[in-house]
């Protein structure tokens, strides 16, 4: 019985801290035409989702693991980096023809939130390739599968976890 009540009293305590910690956090909309101003201008990187951030969150950490290639247009190919609210964000390019990897981990919002954040945040991107919800309801990529990016969404017990893949 005591057990019971040490576990009962434990998931209360998780649910209040959760619902305390999201409380704060507002993921405000992309602004589609400066997303794309500094995408199009940016010298280094080409992440829409990075630039969103640094325009609406203070980071909290230089960029770090930070690799770099010595071919292409842009010499950094992979870096973490963290922002207010326990926000983190890694990309990865590194592979000469491969895709892009990136992964965002955000304070825990109603998932109705961070997937309409999701098909706006594509929305603002540089593609024309039309994307939908798939039946499993955590996978929003091109109609009809194939190449362009695919996000899937993950539950955790305090944030959200959005792992994207662009490429073929």
């Amino acid at each position: 019985m005591k057990s019971e009540l040490t576990h009962v009293f434990l998931a209360v305590l998780m649910l209040i801290g959760v619902s305390t910690y999201s409380q704060n956090f507002d993921l405000p909309e992309p602004n589609k035409k400066l997303l794309r101003t500094a995408y199009q201008d940016d010298k280094e990187s080409k992440d829409i989702i990075y630039h969103y951030l640094i325009q609406n969150y203070r980071p909290t950490s230089e960029r770090t693991n930070v690799q770099k290639v010595d071919y292409g247009e842009f010499p950094i190919c992979a870096f973490e980096q963290t922002f207010e609210y326990g926000i983190k964000f890694t990309t990865e390019n590194c592979r000469e023809a491969g895709g892009i990897s990136m992964s965002l981990e955000l304070p825990k919002i109603s998932e109705k939130e961070v997937k309409v954040w999701i098909e706006k945040i594509y929305d603002a991107d540089l593609t024309e390739i039309e994307n939908e919800w798939y039946e499993n309801k955590n996978t929003y990529g091109p109609i009809g599968g194939g190449a362009g990016c695919h996000y899937e969404l993950k539950y955790n017990i305090n944030k959200w976890i959005i792992d994207i893949y662009c490429g073929c």
